[in-house]
């Protein structure tokens, strides 16, 4: 395996580790998972590794023209350091967006995965903390959280 490779690799498992839910883990488990980010990301600036060659940045502005919302400056690559290389950029913002109507909410709460809405409704409609819907519903409270975090990707996606 290249270094490069190997470099991703690990960089990829630590991202992983780093974002993986953290209610599904014991605090034993969290504590581990915290010690293990964290010798990785020693591992890393110890050595001064770049993970992320000159070369393939030099390659990635081509990349990014096809991007409507991003403008590179004439000398793109800032600097390179543990993290990267750094690349300046314009990123377009637009304009705020309209907050959706009760209609539109309503049309997209209806489309929501009925468990979803279920838990959706009692929590932030009825105002129930979680422990509460889970017991009236009959599920774990993991099961909740998930079904609400669903509930809510799915709204953003259909509102905005």
């Amino acid at each position: 395996m290249s270094q490069s490779s190997a470099l991703a690799l690990l960089r990829a498992a630590r991202n992983l580790i780093a974002h993986f839910p953290s209610w599904r883990l014991t605090a034993s488990d969290r504590a581990g998972v915290r010690d293990m980010v964290a010798r990785i990301d020693e591992l890393f600036k110890a050595a001064e590794i770049v993970d992320v060659s000159v070369e393939r940045a030099v390659g990635l502005p081509s990349h990014w023209q096809e991007t409507p919302d991003v403008r590179l400056d004439d000398g793109p690559i800032v600097r390179v350091n543990s993290q990267g290389v750094w690349i300046s950029a314009w990123l377009l913002v637009g304009p705020a967006r309209e907050s959706p109507t009760t209609e539109q909410f309503e049309d997209a709460l209806a489309l929501l995965p009925v468990m979803a809405r279920e838990v959706y409704m009692l929590h932030r409609v009825e105002g129930l903390a979680l422990k509460n819907v889970a017991r009236r519903l009959g599920l774990r409270l993991e099961e909740v959280e998930l079904q609400l975090s669903e509930a809510l990707r799915c709204l953003h996606r259909l509102l905005y």
